[in-house]
């Protein structure tokens, strides 16, 4: 997590300047207002709330690295209904708020990762999951989030998934051309339906012969 976001660590292994330190303390506190890092985009009005691409990095990561991780051995839990779940996205943002608080000094400090610590940063995020749910419910959007997130992450570790657009085993312009026949040839028509209610009547007469004789042998 320490590259997600542009702290300049690497200016630190000398004697620490103050101004460099100052910057990344800045830029902690700036990510964590108001949870901007959630966002793609900062400005005046943030953009892209809940698609900022370190969410699907860390999604990526943690659980679907390759067809052995956890998301594509456990899909019921990680994919129900082609869905990531509620709890698995809020947890993601948790583990990337940590990532967060490691440079809020403006140095980087490891911090433990303890459920007694963040578990109110983590039902944080699940009510505010749910607030833009309902927010969002005309347009569904947290579905949708939580579909392309999976999606994404699925073919990332290299799962074979069905297209969401399924091409028809019948495209629909044979029954447009089914139609236009019928009405351009209607007696032709009428004969194939004989031919199939004769076809049918065929099928039934044979069923019978084969219940007659499977009755006698099987007295």
């Amino acid at each position: 997590m320490e590259n997600a976001f542009p702290y300049r660590e690497e200016e630190l292994e000398l004697p620490a300047q103050a101004s460099v330190i100052e910057a990344n303390r800045k830029l902690a506190m700036m990510l964590k207002h108001e949870k901007n890092f959630l966002y793609e985009s900062l400005g005046e009005e943030n953009q892209g709330l809940y698609l900022n691409p370190i969410i699907q990095k860390s999604i990526n990561m943690l659980w679907f690295s390759d067809l052995q991780d956890e998301g594509p051995q456990y899909p019921l839990v990680f994919g129900p209904n082609g869905m990531l779940p509620i709890y698995a996205i809020a947890f993601i943002l948790t583990v990337i708020e940590c990532g967060i608080d490691m440079w809020l000094t403006g140095i980087k400090k490891d911090i433990t990762f303890q459920s007694s610590q963040y578990r109110g940063v983590y039902m944080t995020h699940i009510d505010l999951l749910l607030k833009y749910e309902k927010g969002t419910q005309e347009l569904d959007l947290l579905n949708k989030l939580r579909r392309r997130l999976y999606r994404r992450a699925a073919i990332s570790a290299g799962v074979n998934l069905p297209s969401d657009n399924p091409r028809p085993i019948i495209p629909a312009s044979a029954y447009t051309n089914a139609m236009q026949q019928h009405k351009e040839n209607p007696q032709e028509s009428e004969i194939y339906m004989r031919i199939n209610h004769m076809a049918l009547g065929v099928v039934g007469l044979r069923k019978n012969i084969f219940m007659h004789v499977w009755n006698h042998i099987t007295v």
